[in-house]
Protein backbone atom coordinates (compact mmCIF):
# COMPACT_ATOMS: atom_id res chain seq x y z
CA UNK A 1 0.00 0.00 0.00
CA UNK A 2 1.38 3.40 -0.98
CA UNK A 3 -0.02 6.68 0.37
CA UNK A 4 1.25 9.73 -1.49
CA UNK A 5 1.28 12.88 0.63
CA UNK A 6 3.21 15.12 -1.77
CA UNK A 7 3.53 14.64 -5.52
CA UNK A 8 1.67 14.51 -8.79
CA UNK A 9 -1.32 12.71 -7.26
CA UNK A 10 -1.18 13.93 -3.65
CA UNK A 11 -1.10 17.66 -4.34
CA UNK A 12 -0.42 18.10 -8.07
CA UNK A 13 3.24 19.06 -7.75
CA UNK A 14 5.91 17.67 -10.04
CA UNK A 15 8.85 18.96 -7.96
CA UNK A 16 8.96 16.24 -5.28
CA UNK A 17 6.99 13.24 -4.13
CA UNK A 18 6.80 11.85 -0.61
CA UNK A 19 5.04 8.55 0.00
CA UNK A 20 4.56 6.22 2.93
CA UNK A 21 4.54 2.55 1.95
CA UNK A 22 3.51 -0.53 3.91
CA UNK A 23 3.97 -4.10 2.72
CA UNK A 24 1.20 -6.58 3.49
CA UNK A 25 3.36 -9.55 2.48
CA UNK A 26 6.90 -10.12 1.23
CA UNK A 27 7.06 -8.32 -2.09
CA UNK A 28 9.39 -6.81 -4.62
CA UNK A 29 9.63 -4.95 -7.89
CA UNK A 30 11.26 -5.88 -11.19
CA UNK A 31 14.49 -4.18 -12.22
CA UNK A 32 13.89 -0.42 -12.44
CA UNK A 33 15.79 2.53 -13.88
CA UNK A 34 14.40 5.87 -12.79
CA UNK A 35 14.62 9.45 -14.05
CA UNK A 36 14.73 10.95 -10.54
CA UNK A 37 16.75 10.71 -7.33
CA UNK A 38 15.08 8.59 -4.64
CA UNK A 39 15.65 8.14 -0.92
CA UNK A 40 13.96 5.20 0.84
CA UNK A 41 13.92 5.46 4.64
CA UNK A 42 12.92 2.28 6.48
CA UNK A 43 10.66 2.92 9.47
CA UNK A 44 9.89 -0.70 10.38
CA UNK A 45 11.12 -4.01 8.96
CA UNK A 46 13.73 -4.17 6.23
CA UNK A 47 14.44 -3.77 2.54
CA UNK A 48 17.00 -5.38 0.25
CA UNK A 49 18.14 -3.17 -2.63
CA UNK A 50 19.75 -5.04 -5.53
CA UNK A 51 21.84 -2.80 -7.79
CA UNK A 52 23.80 -3.40 -10.98
CA UNK A 53 25.91 -1.10 -13.13
CA UNK A 54 26.54 -2.35 -16.65
CA UNK A 55 27.92 -5.88 -16.63
CA UNK A 56 29.12 -5.66 -13.01
CA UNK A 57 28.03 -8.25 -10.49
CA UNK A 58 24.73 -7.55 -8.71
CA UNK A 59 25.26 -5.93 -5.32
CA UNK A 60 22.74 -6.17 -2.47
CA UNK A 61 22.35 -3.53 0.24
CA UNK A 62 20.10 -4.17 3.22
CA UNK A 63 18.43 -1.37 5.17
CA UNK A 64 16.60 -1.87 8.46
CA UNK A 65 14.52 0.47 10.60
CA UNK A 66 16.32 3.78 11.01
CA UNK A 67 18.39 3.45 7.81
CA UNK A 68 18.02 5.03 4.37
CA UNK A 69 19.10 3.92 0.91
CA UNK A 70 19.75 6.45 -1.85
CA UNK A 71 19.16 5.62 -5.52
CA UNK A 72 20.58 8.13 -8.02
CA UNK A 73 18.82 9.08 -11.23
CA UNK A 74 19.77 6.57 -13.91
CA UNK A 75 20.73 3.76 -11.50
CA UNK A 76 19.38 0.27 -12.23
CA UNK A 77 17.96 -1.37 -9.12
CA UNK A 78 15.49 -3.94 -7.83
CA UNK A 79 13.91 -3.37 -4.40
CA UNK A 80 12.70 -6.32 -2.33
CA UNK A 81 10.84 -6.27 0.96
CA UNK A 82 11.29 -9.71 2.60
CA UNK A 83 8.97 -9.03 5.56
CA UNK A 84 5.26 -8.29 5.77
CA UNK A 85 4.60 -5.11 7.71
CA UNK A 86 7.66 -3.23 6.48
CA UNK A 87 7.00 0.50 6.55
CA UNK A 88 9.02 3.05 4.60
CA UNK A 89 9.05 6.64 3.40
CA UNK A 90 10.18 7.26 -0.17
CA UNK A 91 11.10 10.71 -1.46
CA UNK A 92 11.67 11.36 -5.17
CA UNK A 93 13.08 14.51 -6.82
CA UNK A 94 11.54 15.33 -9.23
CA UNK A 95 8.25 13.66 -8.32
CA UNK A 96 7.50 10.07 -9.25
CA UNK A 97 5.46 9.53 -12.39
CA UNK A 98 5.03 6.32 -14.38
CA UNK A 99 6.85 7.77 -17.40
CA UNK A 100 9.94 8.40 -15.22
CA UNK A 101 10.07 4.82 -13.92
CA UNK A 102 11.30 2.30 -16.48
CA UNK A 103 10.29 -1.21 -15.42
CA UNK A 104 11.86 -4.40 -16.81
CA UNK A 105 8.93 -6.72 -16.40
CA UNK A 106 7.31 -9.18 -18.70
CA UNK A 107 3.96 -8.11 -20.10
CA UNK A 108 1.09 -9.82 -18.31
CA UNK A 109 3.21 -10.97 -15.35
CA UNK A 110 2.54 -8.02 -13.05
CA UNK A 111 -0.07 -5.29 -13.41
CA UNK A 112 1.65 -2.74 -11.12
CA UNK A 113 2.72 -0.54 -14.05
CA UNK A 114 -0.87 -0.46 -15.36
CA UNK A 115 -2.23 0.37 -11.89
CA UNK A 116 0.29 3.20 -11.45
CA UNK A 117 -0.50 4.68 -14.85
CA UNK A 118 -4.24 4.54 -14.13
CA UNK A 119 -3.75 5.99 -10.64
CA UNK A 120 -1.64 8.88 -11.95
CA UNK A 121 -4.19 9.68 -14.65
CA UNK A 122 -6.95 10.29 -12.08
CA UNK A 123 -7.92 13.86 -11.30
CA UNK A 124 -9.72 13.18 -8.03
CA UNK A 125 -8.19 13.53 -4.58
CA UNK A 126 -7.51 9.84 -3.96
CA UNK A 127 -3.97 9.52 -2.61
CA UNK A 128 -3.55 5.82 -1.91
CA UNK A 129 -2.69 2.91 -4.20
CA UNK A 130 -1.86 -0.73 -3.69
CA UNK A 131 1.27 -2.25 -5.20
Amino acid sequence: IIDEYVGNVGCQTDQVSVVVGTTTEPTGQPWLTVDYDEWVAIIKGKMEMHTQKGQEEVKVMTAVAGETIFVAKGDRFMPYFPEAGTEYIATCIPAFSPDRCHREEEVGINDVADKLAKFHSKTNDTTSAEE
